[in-house]
């Protein structure tokens, strides 16, 4: 009996403890620890590349001061820095020779006008003088007419006086007298048509026909024609003596341009960056007397290499600082060097700037940063969701099935805060943000 009972309480005990270590497997499963985490989902986003690189401040154009001829300065009030305006007169030069010359100029044309004078003069009194001769021509013609009238009627009164020697009324002494009269009164008459004959010469129909004239048949136009040949010669001198005033006052013009470049004016507004020589000193034909740098606009000069080069374009926006004025300027890419730098190997890059109140200035050092234009999509998460860091490369936590699962990153881009990824997860995948330290792969989350 006694070996009965204790065989019971064995198997009695051995049944309770089976049963109490179940119920401790049952409680150890139901109380599993979750991690209590926090989430953010993989979505993609455009990652804006961004180069930053720095440079100068560069003159967008320079103009060297010159003058066409030699001279000594005796004005020239600027200074290096010195604004000046387009078109300002920042310098005056001085030459004897050219001023020595004008001189000579001037009295030549003085004498050329004077010469002109003169012969315009002689046409005036040629044309009254070839009228005088056309008005004496009518009177010696009225003094023919009037002379053959006298002597038709002297011829008559002879043929009376004839009849009356026939009858014996005069004698024949008073009668070779009277004819003596009358051969007398025909040779004058025959001089004076030789004189008539002699004075019109030049005066005829045929010389304005010998001259090339068509000879009209109104008497004033033929009167004017007659007076414009009669006077060629002197239109001809007055033709020759214009043109020694033409000669004379375009000697004096190029001497005039010539002093003019002797006065110097900027070429364009801006500042005077180089200044070669003083007043006192003597400056050769085509020597650079200043050189002015326009600052109404400048450029942003920086240096990308090859492998940046190729990703940007004329028109890309960019962002310029500059840490001495503590300003910065919206611009964009105007100028790529087609060839890159022989030692650096490096392509120039300008970019234009306003510089309205010519604060900026050549030489400035620029921060740069530009924006490229092609922007790719990539996986964007919060900076805080990485585990760890390496480079570009990293490890974050994504939970599949309420597990903690680590992933491996690859790390486009890190900026404001936020990570672009390359590769290791999807769009769509829960990451756990800032992760625990204590957190393990496998471990149960929640959210």
């Amino acid at each position: 009996m006694s070996v009965k009972i204790k065989n019971n309480f064995l198997l009695l005990s051995v049944t309770f403890f089976l049963f109490c270590s179940c119920q401790k497997k049952e409680l150890s499963a139901s109380n599993v620890i979750s991690e209590k985490v926090s989430i953010v989902e993989a979505k993609k986003d455009k990652y804006v590349e961004e180069l930053n690189s720095f440079g100068s401040i560069t003159y967008n154009t320079k103009n060297d001061v010159t003058s066409l001829e030699s001279g000594q300065i005796y004005y020239f009030p600027f200074k290096e820095g010195d604004y000046v305006r387009k078109d300002q007169v920042i310098a005056r030069l001085k030459n004897v020779q050219l001023d020595f010359q004008k001189e000579q100029y001037e009295n030549a044309l003085t004498s050329a006008n004077a010469s002109l004078a003169i012969e315009k003069n002689s046409l005036r009194e040629g044309k009254l003088s070839v009228e005088s001769k056309m008005l004496s021509l009518q009177s010696d013609l009225l003094n023919i007419e009037q002379k053959e009238l006298e002597l038709k009627q002297f011829q008559e009164n002879l043929n009376n006086k004839v009849e009356l020697h026939e009858i014996g009324g005069i004698t024949d002494s008073q009668l070779k007298q009277l004819q003596l009269e009358e051969k007398s009164l025909i040779t004058n008459i025959e001089i004076l048509k030789k004189q008539y004959e002699i004075s019109s010469l030049g005066m005829r129909d045929q010389d304005l026909i010998e001259a090339g004239y068509t000879v009209p048949s109104n008497p004033e136009e033929k009167k004017k024609l007659l007076i414009e040949l009669n006077t060629k010669s002197i239109v001809t001198r007055i033709e020759a003596a214009e043109a020694e005033v033409r000669n004379a006052k375009t000697s004096l013009n190029a001497i005039n341009k010539l002093l003019e470049e002797l006065i110097i004016k900027a070429p364009i507004s801006g500042i005077i960056g180089v200044k070669n020589f003083e007043p006192g000193e003597y400056v050769e034909s085509n020597a650079a007397i200043a050189t002015i740098i326009e600052t109404s606009s400048v450029y942003a000069l920086i240096y990308l290499q090859e492998k940046d080069v190729v990703n940007y374009s004329i028109g890309t926006q960019l962002n310029i600082e500059i840490p001495s004025l503590n300003k910065s300027y919206s611009s964009q890419i105007n100028e790529i060097s087609p060839i890159a730098d022989t030692q650096s190997g490096n392509f120039a890059v300008k970019a234009s700037i306003k510089n309205n109140n010519d604060l900026i200035k050549p030489g400035m050092f620029v921060k740069c940063s530009i924006i490229n234009n092609i922007q790719d999509e990539y996986i964007k998460l919060p900076e805080s969701v990485i585990l760890f860091k390496n480079e570009n490369s990293g490890t974050v936590f994504i939970v599949k099935n309420n597990l903690a699962v680590q992933k491996k990153i690859e790390i486009r881009a890190v900026k404001d805060g936020f990570i672009w990824i390359s590769s290791g997860i999807s769009e769509k995948d829960i990451v756990i943000n800032n992760p625990s330290p204590f957190l393990k792969e496998g471990q149960n989350v929640s959210w």
